[in-house]
Parts: C-alpha cells; sequence; structure tokens
C-alpha cells in the first residue's frame, strides 16, 4: 500500500488476507475505528473514500474484498520512524490538538495518543488533513509492551520507559507524547525495526491469538452466526451471564471479541472467561436494541453497564421498520402515551398489510395497559427514529382521521416490496 493512504486501509487489507470476509463497512467501522451500533450508509461514508483508493480493495454486494492477488506486501521499506511526523493530542480539557514536530518539513505520517477517532476529531475541529499513515501511541504499548490501562500519555510514557519532560517548551502534552514516541523508536531501531511497515509487521505479530480451549463454540462456530439483527449472551462455565450486546449484524459482532487485541479490559475478560454462547436472530436493530435492554434487566451481567437512554419516549405515533434481509416484512412500533404499546410484525400481501395496519392504530386509538418497563422500549424506538430518519413515523392528523393513517401505512407497507432496504 502506498504510505500516503490511511494505516487504517492497511490494517483492513491483513484482515482481508487472512481470510476474514468479505466484510460489510459497517463491520469493519466497528472493529478498525472503534465505533459502536452504525448503520451501513453512515459506515460507508465513513470509511469507503480511503477503501476504494486501494487497487487491492473491491466492494462486493457481500462486502469488501481483496482482489485476486491482493494483501501483498510490498517490497518498499516505508517511511523511516525518524521521519518528520504530526502530533495530536488530546488535552485534559478534552480539546484535541496537533503539532508538527521533528523538523521543519512536509510530516509524512501522524502519531496520535489513541488512534483514528482522536485524529478524526482533530481533523473535524481544525478543517485539515492530517498526513497518512497514523501511528497510535497506545496500540504501540499495548502489542509491543504489554500495556492495559487507558489511553492516558503520562502511563504510556511510563510503560514505554520513557522520559518525562520538564522544561520543554512544547505543551506537555506533545511533549510527552514525542519524548514516548523517540524512546519507543530508539528500542526498535536496536531490534531493527527502522521503518513503519517494518513497525506493521511486528505488530501483527504481536496480535493476540485467540484459544477456543475449554469453550463450547469455536471459529467455526462465530464464521457460522446470521447476518441479521440479534441479541447474543456469553456466559461463563458456572452459568454466570456475562455480557448481554445486540448486534445489526450478529457475525461480524460476535466475530470482533476474538479478532486482534482485546479493545478493552471488558472484552479481554470476555475472551478469557466466556465459555458459552447463545444468541437470538430478530427481525430488525430495533428489536434488537429492546430484547438487549430487557434481557439487561433480567440476567443483571456482570460485565454489563446500564445503558443511557439517547432520547425520551417522544411523542406518540407509529414506527414503521423493515426487518432485514426479509422482502416485504416490517414491524410496526405502537408508541402512547409514552409507552410501546405494540410491535405488530407485518407479512406480504395486501389483505395482511391491511391488518397489521389495522391493529397497530387500533393500539394507538386504545392503548392497551402494558408494563411500566415499556417506557425505556418507547425511549429506544425514539432513538432509533432519531438515528434513522429514513424509516417512517406515522401519526393521527389535526381531525383524528384514523382511516387515513391506516391508509398511509397501508401504502408504505406495498412499497416495502420494492424499496432497497
Amino acid at each position: 500500500m502506498s504510505a500516503s493512504l490511511p494505516q487504517l486501509v492497511q490494517r483492513i487489507v491483513r484482515s482481508l488476507a487472512r481470510g476474514e470476509g468479505p466484510r460489510s463497512s459497517a463491520d469493519l467501522a466497528r472493529e478498525f475505528l472503534g465505533l459502536g451500533f452504525l448503520e451501513e450508509d453512515i459506515a460507508s461514508e465513513l470509511i469507503d473514500p480511503a477503501l476504494s483508493l486501494d487497487s487491492r480493495l473491491v466492494k462486493t454486494p457481500e462486502g469488501w474484498r481483496l482482489q485476486p492477488g491482493g494483501g501483498k506486501r510490498s517490497p518498499a521499506g516505508g517511511i523511516p520512524l525518524t521521519a518528520p511526523f504530526l502530533a495530536v493530542f488530546t488535552h485534559p480539557e478534552r480539546d484535541t490538538f496537533a503539532i508538527q514536530l521533528q523538523g521543519a518539513s512536509e510530516p509524512l505520517f501522524t502519531i496520535s495518543t489513541s488512534g483514528e477517532r482522536e485524529l478524526l476529531e482533530y481533523e473535524r475541529r481544525s478543517g485539515q488533513r492530517a498526513p497518512r499513515p497514523l501511528v497510535s501511541l497506545v496500540g504501540c504499548a499495548r502489542r509491543l509492551r504489554g500495556y492495559r490501562g487507558p489511553p492516558d500519555l503520562l502511563r504510556l510514557a511510563e510503560k514505554l520507559g520513557a522520559p518525562h519532560v520538564e522544561g520543554d517548551t512544547l505543551p506537555s502534552a506533545a511533549g510527552i507524547l514525542v519524548s514516548a514516541w523517540e524512546h519507543l523508536a530508539g528500542e526498535l531501531a536496536l531490534e531493527g525495526i527502522a521503518d513503519l511497515e517494518s513497525l506493521d509487521a511486528l505488530m501483527d505479530d504481536h496480535l493476540e491469538r485467540t484459544s477456543f480451549e475449554d469453550k463450547d463454540f469455536d471459529e467455526e462456530t462465530l464464521l457460522g452466526l446470521p447476518e441479521q439483527p440479534g441479541l447474543y449472551i456469553f456466559s461463563a462455565f458456572d452459568g454466570r451471564t456475562l455480557y448481554v450486546g445486540q448486534s445489526v449484524q450478529l457475525r461480524a459482532r460476535v466475530c470482533s471479541y476474538f479478532r486482534g487485541p482485546p479493545r478493552d479490559e471488558k472484552d479481554r475478560a470476555i475472551r478469557e472467561q466466556a465459555t458459552r454462547l447463545s444468541y437470538r436472530v430478530l427481525d430488525t436493530g430495533l428489536d434488537a436494541l429492546i430484547v438487549e435492554a430487557r434481557s439487561i434487566r433480567r440476567l443483571v451481567p456482570a460485565f454489563n453497564t446500564q445503558r443511557q437512554l439517547l432520547s425520551r419516549p417522544g411523542e406518540d405515533g407509529i414506527l414503521l421498520v423493515p426487518a432485514t434481509g426479509q422482502a416485504g416484512r416490517a414491524v410496526l412500533y405502537t408508541v402512547a402515551q409514552g409507552l410501546l404499546r405494540r410491535r405488530t410484525v407485518t407479512s406480504p400481501g395486501p389483505r395482511r398489510n391491511a391488518s397489521a395496519a389495522r391493529r397497530a392504530v387500533e393500539a394507538l386509538l386504545h392503548p392497551p395497559d402494558v408494563p411500566s418497563t415499556r417506557e425505556q422500549d418507547a425511549a429506544l424506538a425514539a432513538t432509533w427514529r432519531r438515528t434513522h430518519p429514513q424509516h417512517p413515523f406515522f401519526r393521527l392528523g389535526f381531525d383524528g382521521d384514523a382511516a387515513a393513517l391506516r391508509d398511509g401505512l397501508g401504502r408504505a407497507l406495498g412499497a416495502l416490496a420494492t424499496q432497497p432496504w
């Protein structure tokens, strides 16, 4: 890969070269950018422009894959570790800064404390494009020195054995980052690692491989998971529930726990302690969110944290969410008086659509009694509406015309058969 392209692309190429493909843009963004729940179209906007610049990669309807013969390492030596670089760091007050270092010439790469998200935040704030490839200081410390802590510059410098910066004219954060990198580069030079490509290969050699010994599942089990929305549960050998999660793409999300180094201590604990895996396929991503929240309340898993709701229950109405991978099928979520009153699954066909619309509207006009915990479900539906504005939301008009509402729902359901959801 050309050294001017993002290091992100090189990491994705290596992943696909190991046979981990095809991979959707949303799957790649979750794993390599550390992002959580993300729609495919949003993920495509984030990473597809960079991936499409690499001739080894091609995007098919199934996802990104390597061209035949792709993934081979370039014989070029790569950018020297001592080349001019841009340092990107986050101030304790959470402002992201950058400073050009190592001479006055044009920087050839970027070093950041925590990685791609920090770099993207800097570019968003400054409106400037940082040079690629990117080197993550915390990534180097974790893979090469066994660091397990957060991306804190002082702790990273201590782990890398770098002296503290005293009386430096640079801002203290930048001084610590530069000192840590220079110390690491000096140690790597003694090991014969003099350029970024050699560092890349060394980092790849230090990937933590997952052992499936003593687990009830293995790599084949993970690769056989469905590519649909659903719930997954990791449990320990004694039956304790360790973690409950959800995803719009079960296979990609569950596999991500066992690829490369763990992203944090929670993922490490899941990898080490989980011996059982169970899952449940659901119709929509919103179903997965709702069932996850209910399961966390019921099972109280060891490693889950309380989900912070992004929205209040919102206004009364009916949210239409197409079922993933099921042509002409959808789920209608009726929210009334701050609670999720009904979940109506539709099936293709005019009569079935009309019947589903009638039941959903009836629940809006005459809300059935449901548990008070449905308030959280309604809030999750409101969050989904905010993050998926392409999914229609139907309300009663000022005149309360239920027939018009039913007709509108029926027409929208009938259009599902021709729309590429």
